[in-house]
C-alpha cells in the first residue's frame, strides 16, 4: 500500500531535518524532488508545501516565496494561510530579511492564534532588537505564557535602551545579525539559540546549537569574519568590533 500524501510529506520533512548541516548530495536532492513531484497529482496542497520547503532547503528563497504565494492566492482557509505565512517568515529570516519575517509571522499568528507563531515572531524580534507593540496582544494566552512573553519584551526594551544610552549603532547590529543568520541558514537547517550580553564596550552575541560540529563551527566563524569585513564599506571598523558574534556548540540556553 502506498503511504498517504501526508506521510510522504512528513517523511520528507523528517529526512531534510535529520541532519543539522544541509546535504550537498545531488543524488539525495534529486531523490527528494522525485518524491515531491509524485505528490502533485495525489495531494496538491502537500505537494506545494513540500516543494516550497525543498526550495528553502536549497537556498532558493525567491522560488520558495513564489510557490507559497501561488498557494495563498488559491485558498481562503485560515489554517492553510497561517502555514503559508509561517513558511514565508522562515524564508525571509533565512534570507536575512528580518522585518519581512516579523510581518509574516504576525500574519500566521493572526490567522491561527497559535502560540508557536507568536513565539517565533517574539524570538525574531528579540534576535534583532525590535520592539513590536503587536506582541503585547496576549489576551488568549495562559498565565505562564504571558509571564514568559512579557519578560522577553522587557529584555528587548532593556537592550534597545542600552544601545541608545551608549550611542551604539542599532542598525549596524541588525545588519550584521541579518547577514549572519543568512550565513547559518544557507549551511544548516534547524534551531539557532541566541545568548546576548551587555558589556562596557559593546554587545556580545553567542549563537549556539549543540549539534554543530567543529568543522561547521569553524566555517561559520570564518564566515562571520568575512561578513564583518564586508561591512567596512558602510560602517566604521571600531563600531563593527563593538558587536562580536561567535558560533558554538555549547548550550548557552541554561544561561538565558
Amino acid at each position: 500500500m502506498n503511504p498517504t500524501p501526508k506521510t510522504v510529506y512528513s517523511q520528507l520533512f523528517d529526512e531534510m531535518n535529520s541532519n543539522l548541516v544541509k546535504t550537498t548530495s545531488e543524488f539525495k536532492l534529486h531523490s527528494w524532488r522525485r518524491k515531491i513531484n509524485q505528490l502533485e497529482n495525489v495531494d496538491y496542497l502537500e505537494y506545494k508545501f513540500a516543494k516550497s520547503f525543498l526550495f528553502l532547503y536549497e537556498n532558493k528563497f525567491e522560488l520558495a516565496l513564489e510557490e507559497i504565494d501561488s498557494l495563498i492566492a488559491q485558498t481562503v482557509d485560515s489554517e492553510i494561510l497561517s502555514q503559508c505565512y509561517f513558511l514565508k517568515a522562515i524564508a525571509s529570516v533565512s534570507h536575512g530579511k528580518y522585518i519581512d519575517a516579523i510581518e509574516f509571522s504576525w500574519l500566521a499568528f493572526e490567522y491561527s492564534r497559535l502560540m508557536v507563531y507568536y513565539s517565533w515572531m517574539l524570538s525574531t524580534a528579540s534576535n534583532f532588537l525590535i520592539y513590536d507593540k503587536r506582541l503585547e496582544d496576549m489576551k488568549s494566552f495562559n498565565q505562564d505564557q504571558i509571564k514568559t512573553s512579557s519578560e522577553a519584551l522587557i529584555a528587548i526594551e532593556k537592550n534597545i535602551k542600552f544601545f541608545n544610552i551608549n550611542g551604539f549603532n542599532l542598525n549596524l547590529y541588525r545588519d550584521l545579525n541579518s547577514r549572519i543568520h543568512s550565513l547559518f541558514f544557507s549551511n544548516c537547517i534547524g534551531n539557532l539559540g541566541t545568548f546576548t550580553e551587555q558589556t562596557d564596550s559593546g554587545f556580545i552575541t553567542i549563537l549556539f546549537n549543540k549539534n554543530l560540529d567543529l568543522e561547521m563551527i569553524e566555517k561559520l566563524n570564518d564566515g562571520v569574519n568575512e561578513i564583518q569585513l564586508s561591512l567596512l564599506d558602510d560602517y566604521d571598523f571600531d563600531d563593527i568590533l563593538r558587536y562580536p558574534v561567535v558560533f558554538t556548540s555549547e548550550d548557552y540556553g541554561r544561561l538565558i
